[in-house]
């Protein structure tokens, strides 16, 4: 059962790295195996960024979720006045709906998601708004709500016309 002797002990061994060794007798190679962690990471990556908008999406047409990305390094009570301003606006309120309104610290360790990464958040503030179907404005720029706004009021004026 067992090898006794030096010869069968040394054949096994070289039997056995023999096999390791040759390429054509392994079930897998390395130049088969790395295109496939490479499609199964780019696979991996856009099925976490989907999950993360659709969790942040809108839970009703008509609505939308405004979501406000925070840096350490522009965190201070003039640029959060002036977001909070835009975001009270009467003119805003009136033409978009917001179901969700949260800010969220980039700096926060605890939390489950690495927005910075999935979104590509590379300034802050950065306002990401979502309606029901995903982003409809991604920006670091707060006149870009107003546009926004004013095309979603637009769309819905000629919605009610063409009917």
């Amino acid at each position: 059962m067992y090898p006794t002797t030096d010869r069968e002990l040394r054949g096994s061994s070289e039997g056995f790295q023999g096999g390791l060794s040759n390429n054509s007798q392994r079930w897998w190679n390395y130049e088969k195996l790395f295109p496939l962690l490479i499609a199964l990471t780019v696979l991996l990556g856009c099925t976490n960024k989907d999950k993360v908008i659709k969790d942040m999406t809108a839970s009703e047409p008509g609505t939308y979720s405004i979501y406000v990305f925070w840096g350490e390094e522009k965190n201070t009570p003039e640029s959060q006045l002036q977001l909070l301003e835009v975001i009270n606006d009467e003119e805003i309120r009136e033409k978009m709906n917001f179901s969700i309104i949260r800010p969220i610290s980039l700096g926060d360790t605890n939390q489950k998601v690495n927005y910075a990464k999935v979104f590509d958040i590379k300034e802050t503030p950065t306002i990401i708004i979502l309606d029901n179907d995903g982003i409809v404005l991604q920006t670091t720029d707060l006149s870009d709500i107003y546009t926004l706004a004013e095309s979603i009021n637009t769309s819905i004026a000629l919605i009610i016309t063409s009917t």
